[in-house]
């Protein structure tokens, strides 16, 4: 069994804008940040962790413990327009997926002063993240929505993922005992994103190699001659904590064999549904050779949490 972890992070942005049915606009906030809270986080390995927009009255600080507003107001799932791309070009680099939250005429009517994103369950409002509206200045302001106005809430969800992966695993036989020692490097390969707000984090394959090499770029594939995959028909994946994914790959006697020296796991979730849209590819030192007398069970962790700048 080999092992090899990989860690993604997640943070968000708010913009807020009232106007009147001719599109005029009426008041309008600066970006503002928000807290990823604890059920959101452990939302996202469990299924769909954004599809409605919720707003409210409290002004409480926002904690990491909190599940949901203080007082909600009103909520819409309502999306006017979706929007994704990526950071490939600076540091660090991300996913984005932008979106517009409308509240119909005087559905949000009232003074708002929080404002969070969560998924849909009958009765609840729970919530994925939740911020206080901020002014220009950074300080908690009141949004007032008039009876006769929309409110336009706009997000934007950035995934980080970990520009390298690195580490070692020993490589053992069934009874547990080790056979040789290996390491892994890799880096991020960026494909392009798409809306996974819908999908919870998954496994889509891994894919192994000979004669791999790569390089440090994020739009640059692996390098090497395919020895064969696993997909995610095949591989196990189990919630081990409440934010760590394990997938289990396993290649029987008639899958993979060869000198494997590299490697290319395939996600999916958040920034990739239907398709898998981010990969790490890596290299093997020294490579493991397989034949077809021997299964390898490949496990992999993907942890996830919040975006710290």
């Amino acid at each position: 069994m080999t092992m090899v972890n990989i860690r993604n992070e997640i943070g968000a942005t708010f913009k807020m804008r009232t106007f009147k049915a001719d599109g005029t606009t009426t008041k309008e906030t600066e970006e503002f940040h928000n807290l990823v809270l604890d059920t959101g986080l452990q939302r996202m390995g469990i299924g769909a962790w954004v599809q409605r927009c919720y707003v409210g009255t409290g002004n409480s600080t926002p904690i990491a413990s909190q599940t949901q507003l203080d007082a909600t107001l009103a909520s819409t799932s309502t999306v006017q327009s979706t929007v994704t791309g990526m950071n490939t070009t600076t540091k660090p680099y991300y996913y984005s997926i932008q979106k517009t939250y409308r509240f119909g005429e005087g559905v949000a009517a009232g003074n708002l002063t929080e404002v969070g994103l969560g998924w849909t369950v009958s009765g609840q409002n729970p919530c994925w993240n939740r911020a206080l509206i901020k002014d220009a200045n950074g300080n908690p302001t009141t949004l007032t929505v008039l009876s006769d106005e929309f409110l336009d809430v706009t997000v934007e969800i950035r995934i980080y993922p970990a520009e390298t992966i690195s580490g070692s695993f020993d490589f053992k036989n069934k009874l547990g005992e080790v056979i040789s020692t290996h390491t892994y490097n890799g880096y991020v390969h960026m494909i392009h994103t798409t809306d996974g707000t819908n999908t919870p984090f998954e496994f889509d394959s891994l894919q192994l190699y000979t004669n791999a090499s790569i390089t440090d770029n994020p739009t640059a594939n692996i390098t090497g001659t395919s020895l064969g995959a696993n997909n995610k028909t095949t591989t196990i994946s189990t919630i081990i904590a409440p934010t760590t994914l394990r997938g289990a790959a396993k290649f029987t006697l008639t899958q993979g064999n060869g000198e494997c020296s590299g490697f290319v796991v395939k996600l999916q979730g958040a920034h990739a549904a239907p398709i898998s849209n981010v990969w790490y590819k890596a290299v093997i030192d020294p490579p493991i050779t397989k034949t077809n007398e021997m299964e390898i069970t490949w496990t992999i962790d993907l942890t996830w949490g919040r975006y710290v700048t």
